[in-house]
């Protein structure tokens, strides 16, 4: 588990991470919007300077994004996205005619080395 971090210094454009949901949360990064003198916003969700904590939330703590952060989440978006188009693609048996034979034994054998 992450380390609580301290937010005094935060101002408007800092990227700062934080986990949406509980039990199948995704990471975020975003930007940060709004300073007050106790809170900071990120879009419509407020946290406290002291330590990070999401405002009405018990468990929710954000941290400053590092670059390796935004490689790491922006690789896992792009894999998501691979994985979503491949399966919707292959959802649809329509989409298979559209293979060609050539196609069909490189995914063949892409599929052979996976199983």
């Amino acid at each position: 588990m992450l380390e609580k971090e301290n937010f005094e210094d935060v101002k408007i454009g800092d990227l700062i991470k934080y986990s949406a949901g509980h039990w199948h949360s995704t990471e975020t990064i975003c930007k940060v919007t709004a300073v007050t003198p106790t809170q900071f916003s990120v879009g419509n969700r407020r946290f406290r300077k002291t330590d990070g904590r999401m405002v009405g939330e018990r468990y929710t703590y954000c941290h400053h994004a590092t670059q390796e952060d935004i490689d790491r989440i922006n690789a896992e978006r792009h894999e998501r996205t691979l994985r979503n188009g491949l399966y919707q693609f292959f959802q649809r048996s329509s989409n298979l005619d559209k293979l060609s034979v050539s196609d069909m034994e490189a995914i063949t054998i892409i599929i052979s080395q996976h199983q």
